[in-house]
């Protein structure tokens, strides 16, 4: 790169003497240095090229002469972009690919102008940096967390699959009003245990999505209240077994936000469940609910083992946990109020957090941008039949191919009053279907030889008048499952193990709809 140097004095001055020492040092400097330093003219033809470039890109100094800069690159156009870019605004920067000396380069490069005396614009100079070793680095990065979220998949699958039969007899066995107080706590037991262990799972699963950014909302006009009260609901066994005291302010429970009902549940709960935990037997827990013109808020309040206030600013971090031997005896994985933080987010909200220290207590407080009535319906889906007593009972037909999981489903479903044929082979189940004229479909996705896929359509396609809904049980719960469970004629996606209450109010509201043709 030829620096001009302006005539500032005579040449056989001593000042114009020092101006050429410094010119030819600074030129020194350039050509020695690591980095690729190269100068190109507004045509993007090569100028200058250092032993910088020479090492990056295997090209000497004459070969490189009048060489278009653009042609070493993967991708000419983006750094034609850059180059456009530099000379309008003064600079860029772009990752590029390279495949210099015949290997695979990545190289970090940044533009920037040179100008003439007069402020012309007269070529840019391109420093670029080597940096191959961390992209690869960065790749094997992200492989290695693509098979860790792969990983997660396959473990909640293979957890759930056991969890749901689990959780189906207990459901069961306390229907049954078992008459022995040493088998209904055991009963208890186990449903409280398979609960948490159930919420674990989803934690784990829906922490590693929110970081990868694959959560998608179902967003939908939604009563403030009943997200919060669906959390009591979900957390009332773990708070009734530490004999907490619970109080709920409804007073504005009835203000809208457009929200995931299923995520803002999730939030609440785990607000609740953390509280329900860091707070000794016997403690108190409070959930208000306040609404203004353009916010709502919901404060959860206990007067439990508090926050130190070196741990406040942290308490949102992932796998955090303040107090080491107090998180151990109370479970959990520390991600919690991580999942919370990153959730309302996704909510365009806010979550903050207040503790006047060690024994004082907590106050998390949620804040959600408040939807007027003017711009919501609120579908209020079929409940009015529901409470006008016409829900029928339902014929249903469940198939998996895991005996104990397809058995206990349909125990469960009829201690509830519906006529269920449990199926464990999904040609048999066709065949059933038809003789039975079922009202519903319960499909296993996961199943071998004939998946739950081909079998619903194989259903939409047999002699089945009215068409039964057909609802797809998976241990896979991802947004892409659901866009192929829907792909394939499932009008439902259920992830293992069911909540039995969700699974029991979704056929009451299909008992309670009119007959589909």
């Amino acid at each position: 790169m030829r620096l001009r140097l302006s005539s500032v004095a005579p040449a056989d001055s001593s000042e114009y003497r020092r101006l050429v020492a410094s010119d030819r040092y600074l030129a020194s400097v350039l050509q020695s240095a690591h980095d690729a330093i190269v100068s190109v003219d507004p045509a993007g033809l090569v100028v200058s090229w250092n032993a910088g470039a020479e090492r990056l890109f295997g090209i000497g100094q004459a070969q490189a002469a009048r060489l278009a800069l653009r042609s070493l690159f993967d991708d000419p156009e983006a750094f034609d972009a850059k180059l456009h870019t530099a000379y309008l605004t003064g600079e860029a920067r772009v990752e590029l690919a390279s495949r210099s000396n015949r290997q695979a380069k990545y190289v970090d490069a940044a533009f920037d102008r040179i100008g003439d005396d007069e402020g012309h614009v007269i070529g840019i100079a391109v420093i670029m940096r080597d940096i191959t070793e961390r992209h690869l680095l960065e790749e094997e990065l992200r492989s290695h967390s693509r098979q860790k979220d792969e990983f997660l998949a396959v473990l909640a699958h293979e957890l759930r699959n056991p969890l749901a039969p689990i959780r189906n007899a207990a459901h069961v066995l306390h229907v049954l009003n078992l008459t022995d107080e040493r088998a209904r706590k055991a009963v208890e037991m186990i449903r409280r245990q398979a609960t948490h262990m159930t919420g674990l799972i989803d934690d784990l699963l829906d922490i590693a999505r929110v970081t990868r950014g694959v959560i998608t909302l179902e967003l939908e006009p939604l009563p403030i209240g009943v997200a919060v009260s669906e959390a009591v609901e979900q957390v009332r066994a773990l708070i009734e077994s530490k004999h907490h005291r619970l109080t709920v302010t409804h007073a504005s429970s009835a203000a809208l936000v457009l929200a995931d009902r299923k995520r803002l549940t999730q939030i609440f709960a785990n607000l609740l469940n953390n509280s329900a935990k860091f707070t000794p037997d016997g403690g108190q827990i409070s959930v208000q609910i306040e609404a203004e013109d353009q916010g709502v808020q919901v404060s959860v309040t206990d007067n439990g083992i508090g926050i130190a206030a070196n741990s406040l600013p942290k308490v949102f971090d992932l796998f955090l946990r303040c107090e080491p031997g107090l998180s151990a005896a109370s479970g959990g994985l520390g991600i919690g109020l991580a999942l919370v933080q990153r959730l309302t987010l996704l909510h365009n909200g806010t979550v903050t957090v207040h503790s006047a220290g060690p024994g004082a207590g907590s106050t998390f407080a949620v804040r959600l941008p408040r939807l007027s009535d003017a711009d919501a319906e609120v579908d209020p889906g079929v409940a009015a039949a529901a409470a006008a007593g016409a829900i029928r009972r339902l014929t249903l037909l469940v198939v998996d191919d895991n005996e104990d999981a397809a058995h206990s489903l349909a125990m469960l479903l009829m201690t509830h009053g519906h006529t269920v044929h449990a199926e464990t082979d999904p040609r048999r189940a066709l065949e059933q279907a038809v003789a039975l004229q079922p009202d519903a479909v319960i499909v296993d996705i996961g199943m071998p030889h004939i998946n739950g896929y081909e079998l619903a359509r194989m259903l939409r396609g047999a002699p089945l008048q009215p068409s039964p809904a057909l609802i797809a049980l998976t241990g896979h719960g991802q947004a892409i499952d659901r866009v192929r469970a829907k792909e394939a004629g499932f009008d439902h996606h259920f992830v293992k193990p069911i909540e039995p209450k969700a699974m029991l109010t979704f056929l009451d509201r299909l008992g309670g709809a009119p007959a589909r043709g």
